[in-house]
């Protein structure tokens, strides 16, 4: 069962009877509840930077809430509990509702809230590829959030993520995977969009040009080893990375902020975002969350 995205798709009934056994077992989160989330199922074997993580707090300094769930990469690579672990949040005692308050984003360590899937952590080290536990855990964020950003690195799941998360009450949801094989929106490639927003499902994709992006290459969002993958995350959310890296950061913040009912468009949330990278406002929200509840020795001499 741990290998079966290796060979077919479970149907949409089998993932939910999953989701219900690992929800059985879950610790829910209370003051939480609208948040949304934005995630990635993980997989895509390409290493580039936190796309997700980085983007929550642009989201966030926007106004819009993140519950940020997720865990540890289990593929060698560095998830966003390490991004946070490094910043010094304490990720398995913190708070997340008053972080939340305070900063309008907090993160939930899925190995804390899911003992089944932290029983399952030293397998999926061992099997070193994507397994059932990264459908698994995008779809069970224990905040119980309504809306949510999903990127995913097989297409076999692109339609069925927002299928079920409709079907288990989610009031909008958006599933991305880029032609370049990341989970994630894409600055460099065309990237298949499928939405559930407003009452209607639609199936797009976007290609980064209509937003007047061009340029770039995968090799500018690449990192190597904990240290990199953090500095190029701080050099994202500060708006001193590469116009790669900051276009990427700024195309899935405005997803994030279409999925919420920020904005209309992708184009539009593209500037808004933009914009608040440009301002610092992003900076400044992390800033204020790490000094409340992390290490300001990493941030500083920037």
């Amino acid at each position: 069962m741990l290998l079966s995205l290796t060979s077919e798709m479970p149907s949409d009934a089998e993932i939910v009877d999953m989701l219900e056994v690992v929800e059985s077992h879950m610790v829910r989160v209370s003051g939480c509840e609208n948040a949304m989330d934005m995630c990635g199922t993980g997989g895509d074997g390409k290493n580039t930077f936190n796309v997700s993580t980085a983007a929550s707090f642009v989201v966030a300094a926007s106004g819009v809430p993140v519950a940020k769930h997720g865990n540890r990469s289990s593929s060698g690579g560095v998830g966003s509990a390490d991004i946070f672990e490094m910043l010094g949040l304490d990720i398995e005692s913190c708070d997340p509702a008053s972080l939340l308050t305070k900063h309008k984003i907090c993160f939930l360590f899925a190995r804390r809230y899911h003992p089944a899937i932290r029983r399952a952590a030293g397998a999926r080290r061992i099997a070193a590829i994507p397994t059932i536990f990264n459908l698994l855990g995008p779809l069970c964020n224990p905040a119980s959030v309504r809306q949510q950003l999903v990127g995913v690195s097989d297409s076999r799941a692109l339609h069925a993520i927002p299928r079920i998360l409709k079907r288990r009450g989610l009031e909008s949801v958006m599933c991305v995977m880029s032609k370049d094989g990341t989970d994630e929106i894409s600055a460099i490639a065309p990237t298949r969009i499928v939405q559930y927003v407003g009452g209607q499902t639609d199936s797009i994709v976007l290609d980064p040009m209509v937003v007047g992006i061009s340029g770039g290459s995968m090799s500018e969002m690449v990192v190597h080893g904990r240290q990199e993958a953090l500095q190029t995350f701080l050099d994202a959310v500060q708006g001193t990375a590469n116009d790669t890296i900051l276009n990427t950061t700024a195309l899935n913040a405005a997803a994030a902020l279409v999925v919420y009912g920020q904005c209309d468009t992708i184009r539009v949330g593209y500037d808004i975002a933009m914009e608040i990278l440009r301002s610092g406002a992003a900076w400044q929200c992390l800033s204020g969350f790490v000094a409340d509840a992390g290490d300001v020795a990493v941030l500083e001499g920037r």
